[in-house]
């Protein structure tokens, strides 16, 4: 076995790359196979390249070649594939929210911290070529989105269903209020209604503690007739009516605990199809906030709301 210190693949390599210049076809044909798809070698390498790694090649005079790129470009064109396929799966999933939620659980899906862990996922923490080690979260994220436009080069259909698989199922769990900061719900509620010539009435039903830190309070909200919209609770009397406005936007919304699950299908059997989604209307058009009205609502809620 011929030592580091003598490999001249690796002279000069900084010792956490090593493993990887040593063996690095088959590192390449492992992650090739992880993710069950054919890359071709040079594009995949090109993917993984840093602009750090070329920056400190240069510093120290080891560039191989003064026409080496980094994935940046790489990764511009990933993002916008990314953004595509991501933003077509929100708003076949929720078909009644505003344009402004589409945006933000889009941008929540692309963020940095998101794909720095669908790269963390997909193994390319000890491939890609960066300084310092370990990677940051931008660089990962770079590497994750390079990849992607990587994939789009060899085998295009497959990029839906990469970005289903490893981007959008991080929306299992998420609420949307999660992704979405609305800072004042029961504003946005109380416009909604105010389009149906209704609004909305805070009322406090129980408290417990109110001296203490421990304090919890549940408001309940009902329209100018006095039908019940829904409920929270908080540490304080702010807080219980923001959460119930969110619950009522929830039920508006469609995104309530009984909702149907995400349908993540792409990669699935024609058989295996067939579970319940939300079905759009011909006109399920996400429109801004300031247009979306009580006609846009969650069909299985809107009762709730339109007495």
């Amino acid at each position: 076995m011929v030592s580091a210190e003598m490999d001249p693949r690796i002279e000069g390599v900084p010792y956490y790359m090593r493993h990887i210049i040593r063996n690095l076809d088959a590192e390449l044909a492992a992650f090739s196979a992880r993710l069950g798809e054919k890359f071709e070698q040079n594009q995949l390498i090109a993917a993984l390249i840093d602009k750090s790694h070329l920056e400190h090649e240069r510093k120290n005079g080891t560039l191989i070649s003064t026409d080496a790129k980094s994935n940046e470009d790489l990764a511009g064109h990933g993002q916008m594939l990314v953004e595509k396929y991501s933003t077509e799966f929100v708003e076949e999933s929720w078909s009644h929210i505003p344009e402004e939620a589409v945006r933000s659980i889009v941008s929540f899906l692309c963020c940095d911290e998101s794909m720095s862990e669908v790269a963390q996922s997909i193994g390319l923490k000890d491939l890609v070529f960066a300084e310092p080690y370990p990677p940051s979260a931008a660089v990962m994220a770079r590497a994750a989105r390079a990849v992607v436009a990587t994939l789009s080069s060899t085998r295009p259909d497959s990029v839906p269903v990469f970005v289903e698989n490893f981007v959008t199922t991080r929306l299992v769990g998420q609420r949307l209020w999660d992704m979405w900061q609305v800072p004042d719900p029961l504003s946005v509620l109380q416009q909604i209604l105010s389009r149906s010539d209704d609004s909305a009435e805070a009322r406090l039903v129980k408290s417990a503690g109110c001296k203490t830190l421990e304090a919890v309070y549940q408001v309940a909200l009902y329209n100018k007739n006095k039908t019940f919209l829904s409920t929270g609770f908080g540490e304080s009397i702010d807080v219980a009516v923001a959460e119930a406005a969110r619950e009522a936007l929830d039920k508006l919304f469609g995104d309530t605990s009984s909702r149907p699950p995400l349908k993540f299908t792409r990669s699935l059997p024609p058989s295996c199809c067939n579970l319940p989604a939300h079905t759009a209307s011909p006109d399920a058009a996400h429109p801004p906030l300031s247009e979306w009205s009580l006609a846009r609502a969650d069909p299985r809620h809107g009762n709730i709301i339109v007495c």
